[in-house]
């Protein structure tokens, strides 16, 4: 027998014997998208927008849950040590991801080793707005106000270490007022929405 032949022979008993990988279609099952705020915030608006657009193209159902605290830290923890499968996603918020981690000497996650990005899903803008029951109507008048009534002026965030938070210490800083910061627990809760800067 030529070693040609034997070669031949050894390369379909190995087929044979081989049994067949037969490759999942992802996603095979419901995948788990993570929130790190409560309903009715932005960032939960927009992943469940998210989340139906994408169970509609993929076919397959995307669970929107909210995992709020820790201005999403929560939500990333638990995105951090779950299984890399692709059926555990983050609605993920420049917070959790890279201001927490410049607050926080030590973390539970690291975001440049335990996240893998996808998409930029949304832009939001800042804005400062007064409640109407202040005697303000410009940037001009808010810092009048704010010099002379040092510290009894507050202002809201949906948490400590949120955009909004460092927005309003950057404020401070640069008119050089005593405001009081008072985090709420995201920017869903109606008080935080409905007066961003009052006075007590």
């Amino acid at each position: 027998m030529s070693s040609l032949l034997r070669f031949t022979i050894l390369v379909i008993v190995g087929i044979a014997f081989c049994s067949p990988a037969i490759a999942q279609q992802y996603p095979a099952r419901p995948i788990r998208m993570l929130i790190g705020f409560p309903p009715g915030g932005g960032t939960d608006i927009v992943g469940r927008i998210v989340a139906q657009k994408v169970s509609e193209n993929l076919g397959q159902q995307i669970v929107a849950e909210n995992r709020g605290g820790a201005t999403g830290m929560v939500a990333a923890e638990l995105a951090a040590k779950a299984a890399p499968d692709g059926y555990t996603i983050m609605m993920a918020h420049i917070s959790a991801m890279s201001i927490l981690p410049s607050l926080y000497p030590r973390m539970a996650y690291d975001t440049a080793r335990d996240f893998a990005p996808i998409t930029l899903a949304a832009i939001g803008p800042n804005l400062l707005v007064v409640h109407p029951s202040l005697p303000v109507r410009s940037v001009k008048d808010l810092i009048a106000l704010a010099k002379a009534r040092p510290g009894q002026l507050h202002y809201a965030s949906p948490g400590s270490g949120s955009v909004q938070h460092l927005s309003g210490e950057l404020f401070k800083l640069q008119a050089k007022v005593d405001m009081l910061h008072i985090p709420y627990k995201g920017s869903g809760s109606p008080s935080w929405t409905s007066s961003p800067v009052t006075s007590n």
